[in-house]
């Protein structure tokens, strides 16, 4: 899933696409390609979906978009810009979550907060208090701000999920990529959290 909020702040009145992709083709060892001739174009304020079957792409082309990886060929345009992408500003929210499990539910969202308080401090574990009540702020906005200080060990599928929804969040970004992150979830838990993107901002 890919949600645009297309936040008014930063991006030109005149950028109507969030993403586009322009002839993309990509392949691991220049032979078997995996994505071939992706044309996409992905509008701001909109909230998308990819389906496909595993092994489609569909983890490739988030790459791709996030810097990642490089394609053989083609454009990639985020937020109007071609070059390196300001990281703050593209959340991404992969398969595996990547959650750190000895880490609590708080400190796992503030990790995202790293490109403002520097790699020391994130891995010192030093957060500025405005940072910690922001934190605070979006594990509350998804529901689980009573499990802020539980271990992730500790957490449901559910509430992990929550968590890296948070930490997208934390990295106040203008684009959200989501990789199938409900797809271990029971069906109610999953319908729970993909009704809720419009909410995220």
């Amino acid at each position: 899933m890919i949600q645009a909020t297309g936040s008014q702040k930063s991006w030109d009145d005149m950028e109507e696409f969030a993403v586009e992709l322009c002839s993309v083709w990509y392949s691991p060892n220049g032979d078997h390609h995996i994505l071939k001739n992706i044309d996409l174009k992905i509008k701001r304020g909109t909230c998308l979906a990819l389906i496909g079957p595993s092994g489609s792409g569909k983890t490739t082309l988030f790459k791709i978009i996030t810097r990642f990886l490089k394609p053989c060929s083609g454009s990639v345009i985020v937020r109007g810009s071609c070059g390196s992408l300001e990281k703050n500003k593209v959340g991404y929210i992969p398969q595996q979550l990547g959650l750190v499990r000895s880490l609590t539910a708080l400190e796992n969202v503030l990790i995202g907060a790293h490109s403002r308080i520097g790699l020391a401090g994130t891995l010192l574990g030093v957060f500025p208090k405005k940072e910690v009540e922001l934190a605070a702020k979006y594990l509350n906005m998804v529901g689980i701000g009573h499990k802020a200080a539980k271990k992730v060990y500790t957490l449901s599928g559910g509430e992990r999920q929550r968590v890296a929804i948070a930490r997208a969040l934390m990295q106040q970004p203008e684009i959200i990529l989501a990789d199938e992150f409900v797809s271990n979830l029971d069906i109610i838990t999953a319908r729970e959290i993909l009704a809720e993107p419009r909410s995220w901002r």
